[in-house]
């Protein structure tokens, strides 16, 4: 698949909730939050989340995104050699908001990062942003990254390809904002220099065992 010179899309409002059709056998939507269990999480879907994410989860620590993690490896793993984080646009685009409760704990959480999968074809992290934190200039190599903010704002940086000093590039990005980015378009560093807190979600192929 080819790679474009240059991908970046803003969503400013959050994705149309999904409908699903119900009949009278099907059984009827529950209204409270509903915990999932460990067991059904370590090995739904197809064993993707690491112990400490499953874990979390479990605890209404973190909120589930087990299903768009097992969407994004889907992508990958019917894509063969062509496999790209380009094909993560359209799953991320159609995420869903994640449960508010959920967010709202994971806002609290001592701990700020969890890796949610991590194989040798896929890497998902989801991270809360501090007020005034970056990550640091970096780049993505070969299939390379896209991110979707899931609440707040956060900023992207640009740099000339193989540099650190060369800027490009500011964007903004809102709740909903996403962006593409490999190392033959830019360098990034993003973060949050507003005054409240922000959580993204960011995919990256290939992954990488630690």
């Amino acid at each position: 698949m080819k790679t474009p010179s240059n991908y970046q899309t803003t969503l400013q409002t959050p994705a149309t909730t999904g409908f699903t059709q119900t009949t009278e056998n099907s059984p009827k939507p529950q209204a409270s939050f509903h915990m999932p269990d460990r067991a059904a999480l370590v090995t739904r879907p197809f064993g993707l989340l690491t112990d400490t994410a499953a874990e979390a989860i479990v605890q209404g620590i973190a909120p589930d995104l087990s299903q768009v993690c097992a969407d994004l490896y889907t992508a990958l793993a019917t894509a063969g050699t062509s496999a790209s984080a380009i094909q993560f646009i359209s799953i991320l685009k159609n995420l869903r908001n994640p449960d508010p409760a959920a967010m709202r704990r994971f806002m609290k959480n001592p701990q700020s990062r969890y890796v949610l999968v991590q194989n040798d074809l896929l890497k998902v992290v989801l991270i809360r942003w501090a007020p005034g934190e970056y990550s640091g200039v970096h780049g993505h190599a070969k299939g390379g990254c896209v991110f979707k903010v899931l609440q707040g704002r956060v900023e992207e940086k640009r740099y000339e390809p193989g540099t650190k000093t060369r800027p490009l590039a500011v964007s903004r990005f809102t709740k909903g904002g996403m962006a593409y980015i490999d190392d033959e378009m830019a360098y990034h560093d993003v973060g949050n220099p507003y005054d409240a807190m922000a959580i993204s979600l960011h995919a990256y192929t290939p992954g990488i065992r630690k």
